[in-house]
């Protein structure tokens, strides 16, 4: 069983997903399923009904994966103890040997969740940690999304991405990877309502439309800015 530790965004949940298809490859899981879920969905509301859920999800993966993320909401509420108890109870179990169990989330919470519980703690062996991304790895993912969708991108604009990414990695709520598909979303409507009555012979992305989601993306976290608008 396996613990992904990092920030949201940085890939904990695509790489557990390639996980499940590269230990069904190599025939070490007789199945390539692939069950998502949380910490929070998996806690019940009243006493019996953690245990239950646990056990349902697990059957899901049966011969596959279960990742469990943010899993350190495991550990809290009033129910807290009989998730974790249940958790461990299921991995000792010969009825879920077949499944890889992955739980993942910050750093500090998922240490702190298997330090009060040295039975759960034990159950894993394999860590891994996720780096906030740099912001190389921002622009990089940026062409890549851009790529993949057939959109060519000016230089200036993927500067655009670098100096906006820089400025918001020091805001709360950074979401790496998350942030930057979103940006990449709101650049394409930015850009569609750009060449809606000027059309644009070649499906390219430029500053202006990497600047407004820029701006719109700090805008909403720090609140009106003073930069002007870029002319398209």
């Amino acid at each position: 069983h396996m613990v992904f530790m990092g920030s949201p965004g940085t890939g904990k949940t695509t790489v557990a997903r390639a996980m499940s298809g590269i230990l069904y490859s190599l025939s070490l899981k007789p199945s390539n399923v692939f069950v998502e879920t949380s910490g929070l969905e998996l806690t019940g509301e009243h006493v019996g009904q953690t245990k239950t859920k646990i056990a349902y999800f697990l059957k899901k993966a049966k011969g596959g994966v279960l990742f469990i993320d943010e899993a350190y909401s495991l550990d809290g509420g009033q129910y807290g103890k009989e998730a974790c108890e249940a958790l461990v109870a299921a991995m000792t179990s010969k009825d879920f040997s077949d499944v890889l169990i992955i739980i993942a989330g910050y750093s500090s919470e998922i240490n702190k969740m298997l330090g009060s519980n040295s039975g759960l703690k034990s159950r894993f062996t394999t860590f891994f940690e996720f780096p906030d991304w740099e912001v190389d790895d921002c622009v990089a993912f940026f062409s890549m999304c851009a790529e993949k969708e057939r959109f060519a991108v000016d230089t200036d604009a993927l500067d655009e991405i670098r100096d906006g990414c820089q400025r918001l990695k020091q805001l709360k709520g950074w979401g790496n990877g998350r942030d930057v598909k979103h940006l990449f979303t709101q650049s394409k409507e930015n850009r569609a309502e750009r060449v809606y009555k000027d059309f644009e012979p070649v499906r390219k992305i430029v500053r202006f439309d990497v600047k407004a989601a820029v701006n719109s993306m700090l805008q909403a976290r720090i609140g009106k800015l003073s930069d002007p608008e870029v002319d398209p």
